[in-house]
């Protein structure tokens, strides 16, 4: 897991599951934590937690970003809608969030002078994302909706790469942005944005063509994979199935 300091208050934990970032207050008694990974990256993550009142922003419901929720049994719990017994399962039976967000509902946090607004844009790369927006560090936690030269996951049954090019497009016109933290990969700024749409945008684009799919193939030879789940051929059946319907 590695360990990037923003500023003095603002920490982001980069790897063994989905990225974490961790928000303390001036006198670190309180801390927000905005996904809290699985197995060891969730414990090694635990042990940097030292305040004593946590408030935790889950962007989905799946294993990678909430498997650690279970470490923090009085924390407060932010996230959007979901099936429950898929949250059950994922989070490690960890109680449901204290706080849930329909789709297109939008909560304000105010926390140690940073307005932090957390977005339910429904249905993309699972039934429910949650983008989180810091206002004055122009910050965009974005989850699963955005990974950095890695494929994204698909295999989720209420994926829509439709609504998922929707919510990209919303981000790169309604955002002022100069961070993004991905679901998957390294920080960056808004061209990690423009690498996702184009990513998906470059399949559609060539449905049906052999030889641009084989040139698409070795273009992202160089992106991270991980066995079975996220894979150049998993996003090409996934989008061959929702749009040559």
């Amino acid at each position: 897991m590695k360990t990037i300091v923003y500023d003095q208050n603002l920490t982001f934990y980069i790897g063994k599951g989905g990225n974490s970032v961790v928000l303390t207050s001036d006198d670190e008694n309180k801390a927000l934590i905005i996904d809290t990974k699985q197995f060891g990256g969730a414990k090694e993550l635990r042990k940097k937690i030292t305040a004593s009142e946590i408030t935790i922003i889950n962007t989905h419901f799946h294993m990678d970003h909430t498997g650690g929720n279970k470490f923090y049994p009085d924390a407060y719990v932010i996230s959007g809608e979901c099936n429950w017994k898929l949250w059950s399962f994922d989070s490690g039976k960890s109680k449901r969030p204290d706080k849930v967000l329909q789709k297109e509902e939008t909560f304000v946090v105010d926390f140690n002078n940073e307005i932090i607004r957390i977005i339910n844009i429904g249905c993309a790369h699972t039934c429910t994302e949650c983008l989180i927006y810091f206002e004055n560090r122009k910050l965009l936690v974005a989850g699963d909706i955005i990974w950095n030269k890695a494929h994204p996951m698909v295999l989720d049954s209420k994926c829509n790469i439709a609504n998922w090019l929707t919510v990209l497009n919303k981000i790169e016109t309604e955002f002022e942005i100069n961070t993004v933290v991905p679901g998957h990969g390294s920080i960056g700024g808004e061209e990690l944005i423009f690498d996702m749409h184009n990513y998906f945008l470059s399949i559609i684009n060539n449905l049906g063509n052999r030889k641009a799919m084989r040139k698409l193939k070795r273009d992202y030879r160089d992106y991270e994979r991980f066995p079975f789940i996220c894979n150049f051929s998993n996003s090409v059946k996934k989008i061959k199935r929702e749009f040559k319907k």
